[in-house]
């Protein structure tokens, strides 16, 4: 983002100084170095959620098929020179769609 579209989020963001008419910077400052490292979990956690919400995060192509269908799909896959793996399931729940993410 250069030129007017900056210029006119910046107003939006008086806090924020455009550097090298190129990207935003903003300093920030604590009282203490624990509330320097909540502050920085918290922006970490959203960041990655919103990576998590907006990028596939390198797992490429998804298939969703019904239970009784995963085995057949996962050997067509690897016959077909794909590497597959499955990666979870889709299942009803009572609210608003969300994904949840677990490691290993």
């Amino acid at each position: 983002m250069k030129g007017e579209p900056l210029s006119t989020l910046s107003k939006q963001l008086p806090e924020w100084e455009v550097v090298d008419e190129h990207h935003l910077r903003r300093a920030y400052a604590f009282p203490d170095f624990a509330k320097a490292l909540a502050f920085v979990n918290r922006v970490g956690e959203v960041a990655e959620a919103e990576m998590r919400r907006t990028f596939n995060l390198g797992i490429g192509m998804v298939v969703c098929v019904p239970p009784e269908a995963v085995a057949t799909a996962l050997k067509t896959l690897t016959a077909s020179g794909e590497t597959a793996y499955l990666l979870g399931n889709v299942a009803a729940g009572d609210g608003p769609p969300r994904v949840e993410w677990r490691d290993g």
